[in-house]
């Protein structure tokens, strides 16, 4: 009995401590819920290093856009003529192989040529040597930014005045840099004869006008000239002169890429109208009785 008063004391004791009847946890039976310390510094970090990629991401652009304003606000850009490839001493500076980029202005020299007077460039010989992309001095020039005609000619080739009429302009469009053939007509003992002077002869010059402008100008301009200037050898020269002393000239233009050589032949009146006469045909009707 004793054994069994002491069971239900204790039975006793363990339903007050419970009172929906069922048996209490014993503190040192339970499981303690702790956070890894490693771990949350880890995930710590990378999440501070996540943030600080986006914070300095943010920063350098933000820089990077000052800058380029800054850069603007006191570097203007502007344009220079450069040349497309490696352009040797002596060379002539064409058109063709010019081109336009953009620079700072705090790098440009004020020699430099530019796109509103490049012009000016075109035909003179180079006296330095000039690289693809680098901009083109007027001291690379040799006549610099007042260049006289006689700078534009090369070595050894003289330019010459021909005076011409309206007809020998092609009515008008004749255009510097275009190439033509020279006649010669003589009249000798009342009979006349057209020969060929020389063929394809670059013309430097229509009138005033030293470079080729557009279709639309030349009509706005009403552009009339009744002299060509043409570039010519030393001996080929005398020969003009003297051709205009003893009969007239007349200029043929030509395509520019066509090189080969024309008839060398004269051709007289009567040589005109014996390849003019056309052959006699003769056509045989036949009639009959119906």
């Amino acid at each position: 009995m004793g054994l069994l008063r002491k069971f239900k004391k204790n039975r006793d004791e363990t339903s007050s401590l419970t009172p929906d009847g069922m048996g209490a946890i014993k503190p040192e039976s339970a499981k303690k819920f702790t956070i890894n310390k490693t771990s949350f510094a880890f995930v710590l970090a990378i999440a501070l290093g996540i943030l600080g990629v986006i914070t300095a991401n943010s920063w350098i652009e933000d820089r990077i856009t000052a800058m380029e304003d800054e850069f603007r606000s006191k570097d203007k850009m502007v344009n220079v003529v450069v040349p497309k490839r490696d352009i040797a001493k002596g060379e002539r500076v064409y058109a063709a192989d010019l081109s336009v980029r953009k620079m700072p202005l705090a790098y440009v020299d004020r020699g430099t040529v530019t796109p509103d007077r490049f012009e000016i460039a075109v035909g003179q010989t180079l006296t330095h040597d000039v690289q693809q992309g680098r901009p083109v001095l007027w001291a690379h020039l040799r006549g610099g930014q007042v260049p006289t005609f006689s700078g534009m000619l090369p070595d050894g080739m003289r330019a010459l005045t021909i005076l011409v009429g309206e007809t020998n302009t092609i009515s008008g469009m004749l255009q510097p840099q275009d190439r033509v053939d020279i006649f010669m007509t003589l009249s000798t003992n009342n009979r006349n004869s057209t020969m060929p002077l020389l063929q394809n002869v670059l013309v430097l010059a229509t009138g005033t006008f030293v470079r080729s402008i557009t279709q639309e100008d030349s009509q706005m301009n009403n552009r009339r000239f009744s002299t060509i200037t043409v570039l010519v050898k030393p001996d080929k020269a005398k020969m003009i002169v003297l051709a205009q002393k003893e009969g007239s000239i007349s200029v043929v233009l030509r395509h520019p890429e066509d090189q080969k050589p024309g008839p060398e032949t004269r051709i007289t009146k009567a040589t005109l109208l014996r390849e003019g006469r056309s052959k006699r045909t003769w056509v045989s009707i036949i009639t009959g009785d119906t």
